[in-house]
């Protein structure tokens, strides 16, 4: 391998480890998405068994919880996207939860295969380019006696 050949090899590393930052902060990104619409599913489920005018706990995020009555313990508006929202009873905002978190959870999986295939890609290339950069130096020493 000739130095040009090697600083290729090089710059083809540090774009593996551009790309491997990103995925893993991509991952970070979706398992707090993911920790979010667990907390939304457990305060969801806080309010199966409660009944009208029953105090619920509902948590508000960054570790708030507020103490509230219940209106209607079968009544959830959801986000259905671009700022529409719509009614439904506990199934169906449950139905709609568990969707979300089984699409977040494929996108998690597939991000880690990924994220595992370009770790084991960098590290095969890495030790090609240490091996090459000693063969390199050494042809370099050579040349020089």
């Amino acid at each position: 391998m000739n130095e040009e050949e090697l600083r290729q090899a090089i710059g083809a590393l540090e774009s593996y480890k551009v790309s491997i930052q990103t995925l893993a902060e991509q991952k970070n990104f979706v398992e707090m998405s993911l920790k979010e619409y667990r907390i939304a599913k457990t305060s969801l489920e806080a309010f199966k068994d409660a009944g009208k005018g029953d105090e619920v706990m509902v948590p508000i995020g960054a570790g708030i919880l507020a103490k509230m009555q219940v209106a209607d313990p079968n009544s959830f508006i959801v986000n259905a996207g671009s700022n529409i929202s719509v009614e439904k009873d506990f199934e169906g905002a449950m139905e709609t939860l568990e969707k979300r978190m089984s699409d977040i959870e494929d996108g998690l999986k597939s991000i880690e295969e990924n994220l595992d295939r370009l770790e084991e890609e960098y590290d095969r290339l890495a030790q090609y380019v240490q091996h090459a950069y000693e063969e390199y130096q050494r042809s370099q020493d050579v040349q020089g006696t």
